[in-house]
């Protein structure tokens, strides 16, 4: 029974993002949670969706364009954000094509 047990649990990599605080205080602006505008926000390597979790919990206006260009941690951030839903859009490439991702998912630029 405990190796069945075993076998249910998910063992994938899970991210674990560091310094959260000092993300929100100092890389994304605190007044931003109030806004009562869309806000856009970029994480150009999302990697595992730690960061970009914690700044879609913090401020529930803003809207997230996920860039990565390993496919399988992208899909990792995917579903890691997927109770997100429309607030994330998820971009296969590198930071170095940021005017097009923008372009091609609307955000202002």
């Amino acid at each position: 029974a405990a190796a069945a047990d075993a076998a249910a649990i998910d063992i994938s990599p899970l991210h674990l993002p560091v310094l959260t605080d000092e993300v929100i205080r100092h890389w994304l602006a605190p007044d931003l949670a109030a806004a009562d505008e869309e806000v856009y926000l970029v994480d150009a390597t999302v990697g595992g969706g730690g960061h970009a979790e914690v700044a879609l919990e913090a401020y529930p206006r803003a809207r997230l364009l996920a860039i990565d260009r390993d496919a399988d941690v992208l899909a990792d951030a995917r579903a890691r954000l997927a109770r997100f839903g429309d607030r994330v859009a998820f971009f296969h490439g590198s930071y170095a094509d940021l005017a097009d991702a923008l372009r091609l998912y609307g955000f202002p630029h």
